[in-house]
């Protein structure tokens, strides 16, 4: 019950939010860039390709950082929205920008056609430096469970970003050349990055049927995983929920 009040509190607070953002005229996404904005755009697309699309030898497996990124590229499944140099930089106006861009994201998607998962979008603020890493980190924690219980993952990268790879404290690949968010569905293996409960129960929601069955095999990474975060939340069979 305790649960389930919260989500309704924060969906509230959501709509509340998109209706603040909605009236701002100026909170919106750049139609015709300028050579600022255009440049911010080939940078987050370039670090998407040439970081997040490539092997590192640091991270210690084959492939690249993100397996999903050259199949999305090569499928044209990368959006980007720029906004401007004008946009006033809180956490509470990037917070309401980055909602109403993953829920927009969310309603944009075409499940019916194949991998459909791949679509992931950019948002891009090319005002963003190393100075704000506080403002944009705070911007993020402040979306992740609303979007995640909403099956929308999101992740924040920006110049000077230490957060390491989770397979490799070696590895950074969120210190991107220019401050951007990055949006897509919810799949099968963010059990690992998920960090928040109602995350998990859309995760379990989702997912948790192909656990359950054998389809996924118990002794897999992934089945561990899901069965650690479960009881990190007091979502297991142990603490009344079903799995």
């Amino acid at each position: 019950m305790k649960g389930q009040l919260a989500r309704v509190k924060r969906g509230i607070r959501i709509a509340q939010d998109l209706a603040a953002v909605s009236v701002r005229r100026d909170i919106r996404a750049v139609r015709r860039l300028n050579n600022g904005e255009e440049r911010a755009r080939q940078a987050a697309l370039a670090w998407v390709t040439d970081t997040i699309g490539r092997p590192d030898p640091n991270l210690g497996r084959a492939g690249a950082l993100c397996p999903c990124t050259p199949p999305a590229l090569r499928s044209k499944a990368v959006t980007v929205a720029v906004y401007p140099d004008a946009i006033e930089m809180s956490v509470e106006v990037l917070r309401r920008v980055v909602l109403r861009e993953g829920l927009g994201h969310r309603r944009q998607i075409d499940r019916s056609v194949g991998q459909w998962e791949l679509q992931t979008h950019l948002v891009v603020f090319p005002r963003g430096g190393p100075g704000d890493a506080t403002l944009f980190e705070r911007a993020w924690e402040g979306c992740l469970e609303p979007l995640n219980e909403r099956e929308t993952m999101v992740a924040v990268a920006y110049p000077g970003c230490i957060r390491p790879a989770l397979s490799s404290p070696n590895v950074f690949p969120f210190d991107a050349p220019v401050t951007l968010f990055v949006i897509r569905p919810m799949t099968l293996r963010d059990v690992v990055f998920i960090s928040n409960e109602g995350g998990m129960r859309t995760y379990r929601k989702l997912f948790g049927a192909r656990y359950a069955t054998g389809a996924i095999s118990g002794e897999s990474d992934l089945a561990t995983a899901y069965r650690v975060k479960l009881r990190q939340y007091g979502l297991d069979s142990s603490s009344g929920a079903s799995a």
